[in-house]
């Protein structure tokens, strides 16, 4: 469900159901980029042995930010216009619609904002304990998880084995 944001400008967002949505801690461990897609590489919660990792096709736009300037910049879209009337889990992934990322990212394609689906023109945010994440795709985000697998040797299969085209 949409909820409306006191940033104004029609901004609004919606919780993201993904793999690592709900955690206590969510870091980014590393992102590898291999000519198909870019791979970013999640644990939840310190001293976790389990990898999430995220694959956008190569072509989405996507932006880190560091925790500060996330909080600062990024962090007033997901203030609601009205309060929340109920307690809620602690959430780390989000749809925001109508952001000047978003909205940038679309022009840029020389799509302009009129001829898009409003619904369409949002952006994915992640929020890590040291990071922000936003990216744009028209594709959905492809997830995979790893129990118990150490980092290296995933990181290592992303390089030399998922290049192939069935990625992206």
């Amino acid at each position: 469900m949409k909820i409306e944001s006191a940033h104004g400008n029609d901004v609004c967002f919606e919780s993201w159901d993904s793999p690592v949505m709900y955690n206590e801690q969510l870091w980014l461990l590393t992102q590898v980029y291999n000519g198909r897609a870019v791979h970013f590489f999640f644990q939840k919660n310190h001293g976790s042995e389990d990898i999430y990792v995220l694959s956008i096709p190569w072509t989405s736009p996507f932006r880190i930010t560091e925790e500060g300037l996330g909080w600062k910049y990024i962090g007033n879209y997901l203030n609601r216009a009205n309060p929340n009337e109920k307690k809620e889990k602690r959430c780390s992934t989000f749809k925001v619609w109508n952001t000047s990322f978003s909205k940038k990212t679309y022009n840029a394609r020389l799509i302009t904002v009129e001829e898009r689906d409003p619904e369409e023109i949002f952006q994915y945010l992640i929020i890590t304990e040291d990071v922000w994440i936003e990216f744009i795709t028209l594709d959905t985000p492809k997830w995979e998880f790893y129990k118990n697998e150490d980092l290296a040797n995933i990181v290592i299969k992303y390089i030399e084995h998922k290049s192939e085209a069935e990625r992206y």
